[in-house]
């Protein structure tokens, strides 16, 4: 390879890491801190202490990730997303990384692209949750897979690395158990031999160390540890999933998740030009019937299907799809030749998912809980004001992002038949809209709604804010 091109790949390279870098770790604390995020970081610190009350239905290790970031940066929501916007930026990397081995660099930094620049992706990975650890350890399993598939060797270390990080993404999220049959299919799909023996030490790898993510809760709570984990996925992941949940979607509640749920989500928030690519990528799969696309395909395949039979759905678990749909992108566009014949039409789709991205980036706002919190922090100067805020919403983020209120300043009690007298002497009274959706004949509201003419309504993203008018 010329000099010349090794030069130009890497200023652009460099380049695209570089904007995708910037735009994954600027304004990590603009997005409010989700009430799922307050309980793994309380969770895991507690873990940590050696104290296991809580979350205890889901696996531990996202969870210590997100205490040891507690332990060593507080409470700053930025610093606590950190580690986790990093290990996206390392999936990106590892994408990269799998597709050039398997087609070449050119493609690889397409797929990253693909990767990085989705809003689904960019918007759960930039979280303290159990997807963005999972997704890291999920693109290292396909690493090595990948790397062992390509061998003649039976046994080698990239099974015994391929089967470490199976048991690290199941000690992450339990719903990685996908990636065990997506093993046992793939090692069919490649013709390995001693397929049974293969089989075997990778469970025996996997659950080793699965087990080992679990030694410490093990040390500490001896034998009663079993009985608790069996109690807590009992009370939540079998009784209390099994009566729904409500959703929101639009302005609709529903107590369970419809089968279009997550139809729903990408129309609402998916480029076009994603769609389509992914639409002919996915097709490619039939017409083509290459190996490694037929790989992905069903890596994909497995997850959706596990995705939309779930009780629970969250459009978060969207960004678990665009990992395999990255990778298979990139195995029609190199099938195709598009990089010999259509060079434009890749650059310009790569470019536009760039700009859509940076765009994107720029636009952010504070948003819900956080936004509220900057605009209560501003028209009060830090409360140092006699006006007060009555808050009806979730009271673990209104609890996380107005903790350093005075304790009279910011109301969020529930029991409005005591605080009804009250109600006069709030300048500010915000109601959370979803909150608002489930539970619309709140005595607040309908306090507000009875005394319209006396308040002012402010835009605050996620909330109704009215001001007392003076």
């Amino acid at each position: 390879m010329p000099k010349s091109d090794k030069k130009l790949f890497l200023i652009i390279f460099i380049t695209v890491l570089t904007v995708f870098v910037v735009g994954y770790l600027i304004k990590l604390n603009y997005e409010y801190f989700f009430t799922d995020e307050i309980l793994y970081v309380k969770a895991g610190e507690e873990y940590i202490r050696g104290v296991f009350s809580l979350n205890l239905q889901h696996t531990l290790l996202a969870k210590y990730i997100a205490g040891l970031s507690y332990v060593i940066f507080g409470k700053n929501e930025a610093l606590l997303r950190l580690p986790f916007a990093l290990m996206a930026l390392g999936t990106g990397l590892v994408a990269f990384l799998i597709s050039r081995i398997l087609h070449n660099k050119w493609v690889g930094l397409f797929v990253m692209i693909v990767l990085l620049s989705s809003s689904f992706f960019f918007t759960a990975n930039r979280m303290v949750m159990m997807e963005s650890p999972m997704h890291l350890f999920w693109a290292l399993f396909l690493l090595f897979f990948v790397k062992y598939l390509q061998q003649n060797f039976t046994f080698s270390k990239n099974l015994i690395l391929t089967a470490v990080f199976a048991g690290l993404s199941v000690a992450t999220k339990v719903t990685s158990f996908t990636l065990i049959p997506f093993f046992i299919i793939g090692l069919f799909i490649f013709g390995k031999k001693q397929k049974l023996k293969v089989i075997i030490l990778f469970f025996l790898i996997t659950f080793v160390t699965l087990g080992l993510s679990y030694s410490h809760f093990l040390i500490t709570n001896g034998v009663k540890a079993p009985v608790m984990v069996a109690r807590a996925v009992k009370d939540v992941l079998i009784d209390r999933n099994s009566e729904g949940k409500e959703h929101v979607i639009g302005n609709t509640v529903y107590e369970k998740s419809p089968w279009w749920f997550y139809i729903y989500y990408l129309v609402k928030q998916a480029r076009l030009s994603d769609i389509t690519l992914y639409s002919f990528a996915l097709a490619f799969v039939f017409i083509k019937r290459d190996k490694k696309s037929i790989l992905f395909f069903s890596f994909f395949v497995i997850n959706l299907l596990l995705f939309q039979y779930l009780a629970l759905k969250n459009a978060r678990y969207i960004s678990s799809l665009i990992l395999p749909l990255a990778l298979l992108s990139g195995s029609f566009v190199y099938n195709v030749k598009f990089l010999n014949k259509y060079l434009f039409i890749v650059t310009g789709l790569a470019l536009s998912m760039m700009i859509g991205f940076c765009v994107n980036v720029i636009l952010l706002q504070p948003t819900k809980y956080r936004a509220l919190q900057l605009y209560i922090e501003n028209v009060t100067s830090n409360y140092t004001t006699n006006d007060r805020l009555f808050l009806f919403g979730s009271v673990r983020s209104s609890r996380w992002h107005f903790e350093n209120a005075p304790e009279d300043k910011v109301i969020f009690r529930k029991d409005y038949e005591v605080m009804y007298p009250e109600f006069p002497h709030f300048k500010y009274i915000a109601l959370d809209q979803i909150e608002l959706l489930k539970n619309q004949d709140n005595l607040l509201n309908q306090y507000v709604q009875q005394n319209l003419g006396l308040y002012d309504k402010i835009p605050v993203d996620g909330f109704d804010l009215y001001v007392r008018s003076n």
